[in-house]
């Protein structure tokens, strides 16, 4: 038979003291004091969560808006150049082969293929480049940038 600490302690970790309190018969003040430190403790640790998480967040909007102001091509291209990959790579599978294919066939080639690409790998890239570039333009239309 498995021991199953929740249902001995309770659902928070606050129940659980209190019972484990209870079970060594400890004065009542002492035990309200000591679990007035664990629900400062909780509240604490739920304050350092928020502000890792604000920190982060800040800390990635300075990357990207030293990554937007930087005079450096690579990192100031970089995603128009997987724009321009996933372009490319959506005129030769929609256009490129199927016209390279008909050619082809007209010159009775018809052994010639032309290379595709696994395009689901790149089309959940390319949906949220373009995703990413309609809420832009939506956020410049709004006034959202000067």
């Amino acid at each position: 038979m498995a021991f199953d600490l929740q249902s001995l302690i309770g659902g928070s970790i606050t129940d659980g003291i209190a019972k484990i309190i209870q079970l060594f018969k400890v004065d009542p003040t002492i035990a309200l004091e000591k679990s007035t430190e664990v629900q400062e403790i909780q509240l604490k640790m739920v304050a350092d969560a928020a502000s890792a998480a604000t920190a982060e967040v800040q800390a990635q909007l300075a990357i990207n808006q030293a990554e937007a102001g930087s005079s450096d091509k690579f990192t100031s291209r970089w995603r128009p150049a997987i724009g321009w990959i996933c372009g490319l790579a959506m005129f030769s599978n929609f256009i490129a082969a199927p016209f390279f294919t008909w050619g082809a066939q007209l010159l009775g080639r018809s052994d010639l293929t032309y290379p595709t690409l696994d395009m689901s790998t790149m089309m959940p890239v390319l949906l949220g480049m373009l995703g990413l570039a309609g809420a832009h333009v939506y956020e410049n239309t709004q006034g959202g940038k000067s």
